[in-house]
Formats: structure tokens, C-alpha cells, sequence
């Protein structure tokens, strides 16, 4: 059975890190700004990419990212996919 779009498998590492930063960056030490580089990230990636996807796939990728600030901000993301977040705007607006 094909990926569906909500199945982390269907995404590519190269789609979920364009141009590989975010591996890059948690290959190394940490970044003296990892806020910055992941919202760069997340404005970066394709409008069809859900972040929260995207992240699992580039922290799969990246093996252990403990104490690693970038990755705890990953980690982070995974819990808010954009089903959640639109659950989370329709109750704010109103």
C-alpha cells in the first residue's frame, strides 16, 4: 500500500532538510543561534511539508540529538502537526 501524505515515510530527507542544515548543524556542536536556524528551517520548507513530519524524518536521520538544542527544538515541533495546530487556532478564534 502507498504512502499516504500523513505517513512520515512518504517524505524524502531532502525535502524535509533542503539543502541539508538542519543535519549539518546537528553533525556538529550546537549552533550559537539554533532559534533562528529552525525557523529558517521551517520557513524554508515546501508549503505541503507539515513540520512536524518533516522533523521526524530529519531526527530519524541524525541519530542521537540529546542535549543538542536544535534537536530538543525538533523534538518540539513533532508534537504540533498541523492537525493539531488547526485544532489550536479554531478554539483561539471565535
Amino acid at each position: 500500500m502507498p504512502a499516504g501524505p500523513g505517513d512520515p515515510t512518504a517524505l524524502s530527507l531532502d525535502r524535509c532538510d533542503p539543502g541539508g542544515v538542519l543535519r549539518a548543524a546537528l553533525a556538529g556542536p550546537p549552533p550559537t543561534d539554533p532559534r533562528s536556524l529552525w525557523l529558517g528551517w521551517v520557513l524554508g520548507l515546501p508549503a505541503d511539508v507539515d513540520a512536524a513530519l518533516a522533523a521526524v524524518i530529519v531526527l530519524r536521520a541524525s541519530g542521537d540529538t540529546r542535549g543538542h538544542a536544535l534537536g530538543d527544538l525538533l523534538e518540539e515541533t513533532v508534537a504540533y502537526p498541523r492537525a493539531r495546530l488547526a485544532v489550536m487556532g479554531r478554539r483561539g478564534s471565535g
